[in-house]
């Protein structure tokens, strides 16, 4: 059908459009006359509104998230600990590793630009990622209380095996 435009070149030509800077208003009449019979405003607009669109509902699911985890994260951490320092911990730690991958992301935006969802993407897979490995570490010096041995050698034992795996882990 000569009348439709094929997918694939209105793609391209839409990030020729959005490489160059130019939104649909900057299009010359030449360069739109010149593709999708004379619709590459309109076809260029279309996009623009359908990625405001999946932007704007991305980032309302994203700030929901954002704001739910910690409260969540903690509540399991109370049931799963039954103490309220030992759930706060492995929180503390996460929300430590969160707040410096967004510093290196900072870091990274000034080379090259960034997503706007990245730091609820930090946030979300940062506290899962830290609560994980916390609780791997503290379950492991709980085995080791349990054995008999002071709080320090438990700590001291922990920090042998799995601080070894969670390391090696996290530098992987």
């Amino acid at each position: 059908d000569e009348k439709r435009w094929p997918a694939r070149q209105l793609a391209g030509l839409i990030d020729r459009w959005k490489n160059k800077g130019l939104s649909p208003g900057d299009l010359d009449a030449m360069e739109n006359e010149a593709y999708a019979g004379g619709k590459g405003q309109h076809f260029y607009r279309l996009y623009q509104d359908r990625l405001k669109a999946l932007n704007d509902t991305l980032g309302d699911d994203l700030v929901s998230a954002e704001k739910l985890s910690i409260p969540i994260t903690l509540l399991i951490l109370l049931v799963a600990f039954g103490a309220l320092i030992a759930a706060v911990v492995p929180l503390l730690l996460a929300m430590s590793c969160v707040l410096m991958a967004g510093g290196l992301t900072a870091i990274a935006s000034q080379i090259s630009p960034v997503s706007d969802a990245i730091n609820s993407v930090i946030l979300l897979i940062g506290l899962a990622v830290g609560v994980d490995y916390s609780m791997f570490f503290l379950r492991r010096a709980r085995e080791e209380r349990a054995q008999g041995r002071t709080p320090r050698d438990a700590v001291d034992i922990a920090s042998q095996t799995a601080g070894r795996a969670v390391v090696l882990s996290g530098v992987t």
